[in-house]
């Protein structure tokens, strides 16, 4: 049996690409938990209280997820052993048909809040704005609660909680898309399935710099250049042991096993300060 844990509560879009990842484990039984926040994922994680979790990583409009990548980052037991891609639309929920007028605050997790700040300024300027841990969490906020409150939810989050769709597709860009981790224990293998596919598969690291060396960021650079391998994304993240240190989260085409990446990853190691391999996964949508 896997446990595979995802942002909760049910009607999330950490769900929703939890359900995509089981799509790819056909005839294995799984348990699948809602949490109520992403250090408790990890915290059962690596607990072994959960097998996998699911949880995102990075949005095409706000960027990075932050809290993700910093326990991953600290986390010796981690590992990443799948990406999943999906578009997301936001759509404005209330408890029953309300107008506009009579909207008094709208819920949404921060990141739902800032995809819609346009859409928001131009329709809902006098409702105060409150965080929520899920953008399921509002809508069962919203549902709980007095009348005059609207969430900024899913299909599926409006759906669970008996809300009205009072406007839909809310969010700012129309190809809103955001990047979801699916995360294991390191060690653990890959499945039968995911074996036997085709998937573009991609590595992760985290490389710490020499301290104010000049040309320490391009000589790490020119080894993935000079070998034609594809980047996909460079983000820095403070160390948070001095001001102005960082470290460099790398994510590349290719697959550890690749002698070429293996090659690559070795000589980096005689360049950075720190390497940490989060993972080499296949890249499900």
């Amino acid at each position: 049996m896997i446990k595979i844990g995802f942002l909760g509560p049910e009607g999330t879009f950490s769900q929703q690409a939890a359900h995509c990842w089981l799509g790819m484990l056909r005839g294995e039984p799984y348990l699948v938990e809602g949490k109520t926040g992403i250090p408790q994922l990890f915290h059962e994680l690596e607990g072994e209280l959960l097998d996998q979790i699911v949880v995102p990583v990075e949005n095409s409009i706000e960027g990075a997820v932050n809290v993700t990548q910093d326990y991953l980052i600290r986390s010796d037991q981690v590992a990443i052993l799948g990406e999943i891609s999906l578009q997301i639309e936001h759509q404005l929920a209330t408890k029953g048909s309300i107008d506009f007028s009579e909207i008094k605050a709208v819920y949404s997790h921060p990141q739902a809040l800032a995809q819609c700040h346009h859409y928001l300024q131009n329709n809902l300027k006098h409702a105060a704005l409150f965080q929520t841990s899920s953008t399921a969490e509002a809508a069962r906020v919203v549902a709980e609660g007095p009348p005059g409150l609207a969430a900024i939810t899913s299909r599926d989050g409006a759906r669970k909680y008996d809300l009205t769709i009072q406007a839909e597709r809310i969010q700012d860009f129309s190809d809103n898309k955001t990047r979801f981790w699916v995360l294991g224990k390191v060690g653990t293998k890959e499945t039968a399935v995911l074996r036997e596919k085709s998937y573009l598969k991609k590595t992760s690291i985290v490389v710490a710099l020499p301290y104010n060396r000049p040309g320490s960021l391009y000589e790490v650079l020119k080894e993935f250049a000079d070998r034609h391998l594809d980047l996909t994304r460079i983000e820095s993240r403070p160390t948070k042991k001095e001001l102005g240190e960082y470290l460099f989260i790398i994510d590349f085409l290719g697959h550890c096993q690749d002698p070429v990446v293996r090659d690559t990853l070795t000589k980096l190691q005689s360049k950075a300060a720190m390497l940490k391999i989060l993972g080499s996964y296949p890249v499900i949508a």
